[in-house]
């Protein structure tokens, strides 16, 4: 049974992917401050903070998990001019520098044994503009640029390298939307409903199950434009 460590697993997408793979995988849940609080079948948990890289190197080293799904990420609202750079440092050493060394560190191992899959989850807004997210919308384009080139240095290697990009969600910001926000977000998705933290978890299991399929940025929005 192959094993997979999802990382962030004690956030609304971070539960969903977990419970979607754990009847199949041996899988081990991450968590940092917030614990786990949902049933977790037989997956195993290991905690550690994302923004400390011998605690990361350390951890991912020694679970040696075939597939890695990082569902880690945190948003402080604030507009470009506004943003104070120790918010900013925070941000990108969660959303992306955190990415980069769960990677590398995974890597090795995936690479030795000719199979690996990494999954991050990105956002909508490495795609669209995001107000007042400027750092946010930073990170998760760096995060898709990071996983391009990732990708493409591992792609002989039998390892693949993809993004998730969820757009409006019935959790988080899409639930917190009220009014004409909520409108106004919900107008540009063509059906004209938010998402489900479940259609994020089966994106996760077809690039789990997809070895052609690499460098890319699945995007589930609802076809939001």
């Amino acid at each position: 049974m192959k094993r997979v460590l999802v990382i962030g697993a004690s956030g609304q997408i971070g539960q969903a992917v977990t419970a979607d793979l754990v009847a199949d995988f041996d899988v081990v849940a991450h968590w940092h401050k917030t614990e786990l609080k949902m049933p977790l079948g037989l997956a195993d948990t290991v905690q550690f903070d994302l923004t400390n890289h011998l605690a990361v190197q350390q951890a991912v080293i020694s679970l040696k998990s075939d597939i890695l799904v990082n569902c880690a990420g945190i948003q402080i609202n604030a507009r470009a001019m506004n943003i104070d750079p120790s918010d900013w440092n925070r941000i990108v050493a969660v959303n992306l520098t955190a990415p980069f060394l769960l990677t590398k560190h995974a890597l090795p191992a995936m690479i030795r044994q000719n199979y690996g899959r990494i999954i991050h989850v990105s956002s909508m807004a490495g795609h669209l503009p995001l107000l007042g997210a400027s750092a946010y919308t930073a990170t998760k384009a760096g995060l898709e640029g990071f996983v391009r080139s990732a990708a493409a240095d591992v792609a002989k290697k039998g390892v693949t390298i993809n993004c998730v990009a969820p757009g409006i969600l019935n959790v988080g910001l899409g639930a917190d939307l009220k009014g004409k926000g909520r409108e106004a977000f919900l107008s540009r998705i063509p059906g004209g409903e938010p998402g489900r933290t479940a259609d994020v978890a089966k994106t996760v299991r077809f690039l789990i199950d997809s070895p052609y399929v690499t460098g890319q940025s699945v995007r589930v929005d609802g076809g939001m434009w």
